[in-house]
C-alpha cells in the first residue's frame, strides 16, 4: 500500500513575506493590510495574509478591464475603491 501523499504548503503568509513577494516594501505591505487593500487576518498577535486572498488580488489586479489594468487601490471590496474617471467628472 502507497503512502497518502501530504501537502505541506503554506496556506498563509507573514506580511513580510506577502511584501518580498509583490516585491513591496514592508512598511508598504502594512499600510496596505491596514487599509484592506492586502487581505489579512488576525491570528493573536500575528497577522498573516491567506495565500488564496493573494492569489485572488494578484489576479484581479493583473486582468485587464474597461480603463487596462486595475490597481489595487481601485479593487472592488478595498477602502480606497475609486469610480472610473468618466464618472468621478460628472459627479463634480
Amino acid at each position: 500500500m502507497m503512502a497518502k501523499e501530504e501537502n505541506h504548503e503554506r496556506v498563509t503568509f507573514t506580511v513580510e513575506e506577502t511584501a518580498k513577494l509583490l516585491g513591496i516594501g514592508r512598511q508598504l505591505a502594512y499600510d496596505r493590510v491596514r487599509t484592506g487593500q492586502i487581505p489579512a487576518i488576525r491570528l493573536g498577535r500575528r497577522l498573516v495574509v491567506p495565500r488564496r486572498a493573494l492569489e485572488r488580488l494578484i489576479e484581479a489586479a493583473s486582468t485587464p478591464g474597461p480603463y487596462g489594468r486595475m490597481e489595487v487601490d481601485k479593487l472592488p471590496g478595498t477602502h480606497r475603491e475609486r469610480s472610473p474617471p468618466s464618472e468621478e467628472r460628472s459627479s463634480q
